[in-house]
């Protein structure tokens, strides 16, 4: 039978998908014609970022930000979020371009359009045009139209780069890794209940960490510093971050799942709805949780499942009302 061990005595609170019911964009994706629509699609962005203060809510948009169709993205339409170094936190259109640098890169004029994103939104928006190579048209060049506009975070105080309009192929750009401290305990080294524990304590202070640094220039490093073999991911061992109500932040080894929810209902070959118990650890404090889950390591478990133990951290930031919620978990004999 699974059961749950928790560092604090609590009452798990039961969890349920709620409808986020985030703002409409003042202009959609689809809407956008000319220059005047283009500044109202970004600058409407910029309002809908200013209102949200729960993290749920912060990450459920860039789910919309990044789901063809919704009225955030249409086709070439969709909104950046980048550091005022360069770093992509979020692109609607290519969520592999996520956490890498913007500055160096030019278009097919010489020009470097992250500064002159920059330069127009320090000056309170502006339009900036640059020339896209489309590959279906070397000889060519597009002239694309984009606006920039800055985002002052009321909850965290830190300065963000807004972006409408903007294509060009990143594909190229590699990912900056943070040099971290090495942690008491790397991924590698988690083999038990109590190296599981040190791991995830050591994953949350840096996590909390990078979010501090001046307008987030640690984060994009950081996160990719979590993705790549070394210290702090090892085969299946890797970090993930959620909210409280269960949208995913970061994912070690499936970026692609950021922005989006996790199956609060989700249980094991028990009946244990282990998600739910990892959440309510992390939202009280923290805690282990074991649990049955497929073991990709091993053939034939995929039904049954094999014994894991989770252990789960959480940090607040100032100004924001939820918790991040820090986890990992290994393959033990129970």
């Amino acid at each position: 039978m699974a059961t749950l061990i928790c560092s604090i005595f609590f009452k798990a609170r039961p969890l349920s998908a709620r409808p986020w019911t985030l703002a409409n964009a003042a202009v959609a994706a689809s809407d956008v014609v000319d220059r005047e629509t283009l500044r109202d699609f970004v600058e409407g962005g910029v309002s809908h970022f200013l209102s949200l203060t729960n993290l749920s809510d912060i990450m459920a948009f860039k789910g919309l930000v990044q789901t063809e169709g919704s009225e955030w993205n249409s086709g070439p339409l969709f909104l950046m979020l980048l550091t005022l170094d360069g770093s992509i936190i979020w692109h609607g259109d290519d969520p592999s371009a996520e956490n890498k640098n913007l500055a160096a890169v030019e278009d097919s004029s010489g020009k470097k359009v992250f500064e002159e994103f920059l330069a127009k939104a320090k000056s309170g928006g502006g339009f900036v045009e640059y020339h896209w190579d489309d590959p279906t048209r070397p000889d060519d060049p597009l002239r694309k139209l984009s606006y920039a506009a800055t985002y002052d975070s009321a909850w965290s105080g830190k300065t963000l780069l807004l972006v409408g309009g903007y294509e060009q192929d990143l594909s190229h750009l590699p990912y900056p890794v943070a040099d971290l401290p090495r942690p008491e305990v790397t991924a590698s080294e988690v083999v038990d209940r109590e190296t599981l524990r040190i791991f995830v304590e050591e994953s949350t202070k840096a996590f909390q960490s990078a979010y501090l640094t001046e307008n987030y220039t640690g984060l994009s490093g950081t996160k990719n510093a979590f993705r790549a073999e070394g210290d702090w991911r090892s085969g299946s061992t890797y970090v993930w971050v959620v909210s409280d109500e269960g949208i995913i932040v970061f994912h070690g080894s499936e970026p692609h799942r950021e922005g989006k929810p996790v199956n609060l209902d989700r249980e094991d070959v028990n009946g244990f709805q282990f998600v739910q118990a990892l959440i309510s650890a992390g939202t009280t404090g923290s805690g282990y949780v074991e649990y049955y889950y497929d073991d990709p390591a091993i053939e034939g478990d995929e039904e049954i499942g094999s014994p894991k133990v989770g252990y789960v951290s959480s940090f607040m930031l100032p100004g924001l009302n939820s918790p991040f919620i820090v986890g990992s978990g290994i393959y033990v004999g129970i």
